[in-house]
């Protein structure tokens, strides 16, 4: 059996995912870019694109949902593949990275949220303010 390797990117939406189906089965398949930028200690690498490839309901649920569009910051796990394919005008080798996606979800590190709120625990139907603390 072969093992297939895991990756973990965290990088920005390059656009609005598109969702279309597949012909033989009817599957759901969802499509995006991401861009993986270097370190701040790695200043000689180049950002890293890679196509995005969400299959299932989970593709479904990301084309669907209003945190995942264009320039949102995601955390993405799944497992990586290389398509090089030759240009006909140019006749250059065209590499293009894919992941397929087994996880995704928003990078929640810088949100900003508007409002926190607090539950008492006596009473959890009451939420409490949690700026007058």
């Amino acid at each position: 059996m072969t093992e297939q390797q895991l990756v973990c990117k965290v990088g920005n939406l390059t656009r609005d995912p598109e969702l279309r189906y597949t012909h033989s089965k009817g599957q759901a398949l969802c499509e995006v870019d991401l861009a993986v930028n270097p370190l701040a200690s790695e200043t000689e690498k180049e950002t890293e694109f890679y196509r995005l490839l969400i299959f299932g309901p989970i593709g479904e649920n990301v084309s669907e949902s209003e945190a995942m569009i264009k320039s949102t910051r995601v955390i993405v796990v799944g497992t990586p593949d290389i398509e090089e394919h030759t240009d006909e005008e140019t006749g250059q080798t065209v590499t293009r990275k894919k992941i397929f996606v087994t996880a995704i979800g928003p990078d929640l590190r810088y949100a900003m949220c508007p409002s926190l709120t607090k539950v008492h625990r006596s009473n959890p139907r009451t939420p409490v303010d949690v700026t007058n603390f």
